[in-house]
């Protein structure tokens, strides 16, 4: 099969033309014009807005602080998490490494994400150790869903 090629050129509209055929100029000039004539009516003073007094401020409601010994805890169960997807890397990664070590392994995983679990609901979600641990425990909830499902077989 053979395509010849077309002469056919679209041309573009002249210049100033759009593409209904209207010159763009003269919309342009009417509304400058229409603008200019607007602007000394623009530069009268406009009457202020009524001030409104929101219901509550952010200043008046106190800040929620953390225990200290809460956020300890919370950093703690975060490190064990991290603790155990590291063992389970390590499984992943030997090749003698049975499916029933890695099933020890992956239940330690999903009893460090249940302990983890209320403290988690506890934490604002602007808090940056909310954030890293909602990281982490994502990535272990992952990895515990991927062997369940058996891909690892």
């Amino acid at each position: 099969m053979k395509i010849d090629k077309l002469n056919t050129v679209i041309s573009a509209p002249p210049e100033g033309v759009d593409r209904s055929g209207h010159r763009a100029e003269t919309f342009f000039s009417a509304y400058l014009a229409q603008a200019l004539d607007n602007r000394s009516v623009a530069a009268q003073p406009v009457a202020a807005a009524p001030v409104m007094t929101p219901l509550l401020s952010p200043l008046s409601c106190p800040p929620v602080l953390l225990d200290d010994g809460l956020r300890r805890q919370g950093m703690r169960q975060g490190q064990d998490l991290l603790t155990c997807l590291e063992e389970y890397q390590a499984l992943l990664a030997a090749p003698r490494a049975s499916l029933k070590q890695m099933g020890g392994s992956v239940d330690k995983m999903e009893e460090e994400l249940r302990r983890l679990a209320p403290f988690m609901d506890n934490l604002p979600e602007s808090d940056p150790l909310s954030q890293v641990l909602q990281s982490i425990s994502s990535l272990a909830l992952v990895e515990t869903i991927k062997y369940r499902r058996g891909d690892y077989i």
